[in-house]
């Protein structure tokens, strides 16, 4: 018998009216991790299941799991560590801080302790709903039930902070925090663990720095999405630091730093890496948002600018496909049925590609130079930050994954955005159906 009190968690957090909003119940899920309710995140973890909310093979279950997992570990090993560190209980300190004001135009040690904030407009390009897309009713009906469809924001609410004495915990780099002298710190720029654990393992304090600015930690620093949209859209207030002021970051597999280092021309001895700084106290820290999970026209345009101001000293522009499919087929999240599905596309004149064997910047001059990207959901999508305004996205899903993430981001890239289940019999028809209406022209 379940415990009246994890149901009226339940039907009152997780629930919109008499709706299950799978969202509201990963972040229930978190906030009782972070109150360090273990028992009562894994009771509510097997109500939902037992009254067939979601269904096992679920993400949402998922990622669910893996967070009561990995936050169990963290806690585990922070206890290990030895007397080297301090064990130090964080507090999100979103309610605690009042605006101070906009974002200032200059950033030193002279500028006070706040929170400050711009609300600048965010212009979509698409406005489409789901049903816009030309698409057989039944083929349309798994995705308007998964929530795709949901409008883009029109207004974006950007932040950075100024904080005092401040120090980054990174014994783990999914648990990644910088706190001020309080203890507080602000969980949209920490990572994954850090988010729903309240507690921290803080390397003794053995030297000091004046200033820093801190890069937004990935909420996932071995996920592409996480680190590059995060942490590269962490340096657009950059240039509000003095020249000398050291730039610190979080884990970087994917090469991201170097890439902005080139495409921003800013020296790569300002780039600090958070493990060289886990012993210093930083006296004057300049800590910015992540951005909006659902992108804005402002993100859009500050990676456009980027690469734009680049120039063609690194953007050569070589010639590259024009329509291509990102294939999954080296990737343990390939699907059975993927080889076939990537055979038919390549006889309608699709050319497949392979993201984890180009560079970034080979990467970035595949997107901005194709007319038509299909792929499946992943962290790939990314990258159509950098494609042109008209290109045709198609987003391939199978049935245990129906995200509406890159949908809801894809409004402020591009009016032609079309979702697919992979394993339809039909899809490559579709495809081809799609792709002919709009001009292009196969095999």
């Amino acid at each position: 018998m379940v415990d009246a009190s994890v149901e009226d968690v339940i039907y009152r957090d997780c629930f919109d009216g008499m709706v299950f909003n799978p969202r509201t119940f990963i972040a229930k899920i978190g906030s009782l991790l972070f109150e360090n309710e273990v028992a009562l995140a894994k009771n509510l973890l097997d109500t939902v299941l037992k009254a067939g909310q979601l269904p096992d093979f679920d993400f949402n279950v998922r990622i669910a799991r893996n967070l009561l997992r990995d936050v169990s570990i963290h806690v585990e090993r922070i206890h290990e560590l030895g007397s080297d560190y301090d064990l130090i209980t964080i507090e999100p300190l979103n309610w605690r801080w009042k605006i101070s004001g906009p974002i200032p135009a200059e950033l030193s040690v002279e500028t006070g302790v706040g929170h400050y904030v711009n609300r600048p407009n965010s212009y979509p390009i698409s406005r489409k709903r789901i049903d816009d897309y030309g698409l057989p009713v039944e083929l349309v009906k798994p995705f308007s039930d998964a929530g795709f469809g949901r409008g883009a924001a029109m207004r974006e609410i950007d932040s950075l902070l100024v904080a005092r004495n401040c120090r980054i915990s990174y014994a783990n780099s999914d648990a990644a925090v910088v706190v001020d002298e309080n203890s507080l710190y602000q969980p949209s720029r920490s990572g994954r663990l850090a988010k729903v654990s309240s507690l921290g393992a803080f390397r003794k304090v053995s030297r000091s720095i004046e200033e820093a600015y801190v890069l937004p930690f990935p909420h996932s620093a071995a996920n592409y999405y996480h680190a590059f949209s995060e942490m590269g859209y962490g340096l657009r207030y950059v240039s509000r630091v003095s020249e000398t002021c050291p730039i610190v970051h979080g884990d970087d597999k994917f090469g991201i730093i170097d890439f902005f280092a080139e495409t921003l021309r800013i020296p790569r001895t300002r780039f600090i890496s958070a493990r060289e700084l886990d012993n210093a106290l930083i006296s004057s820290c300049y800590v910015p948002d992540s951005g909006p999970f659902f992108w804005s026209s402002g993100l859009i345009e500050f990676f456009s600018r980027s690469v734009a101001a680049a120039g063609k000293g690194i953007f050569r522009k070589t010639h590259t496909p024009k329509l291509i499919y990102i294939s999954r087929l080296g990737s343990t999240r390939s699907p059975r049925y993927e080889a076939s599905l990537a055979d038919a596309l390549a006889e309608l004149g699709v050319d497949a590609v392979r993201l984890e064997t180009m560079s970034l910047t080979e990467q970035v001059d595949l997107f901005a130079s194709a007319d038509c990207v299909i792929g499946f959901h992943g962290a790939g999508f990314t990258n159509m930050m950098f494609s042109k305004r008209d290109v045709t996205l198609v987003e391939l899903f199978t049935k245990e994954m129906l995200c509406s993430d890159f949908q809801q981001r894809s409004l402020y890239v591009t009016d032609d955005y079309i979702p697919m289940l992979a394993s339809d019999a039909t899809v490559i028809g579709n495809i081809a159906t799609i792709l002919r209406s709009r001009g292009y022209a196969l095999n």
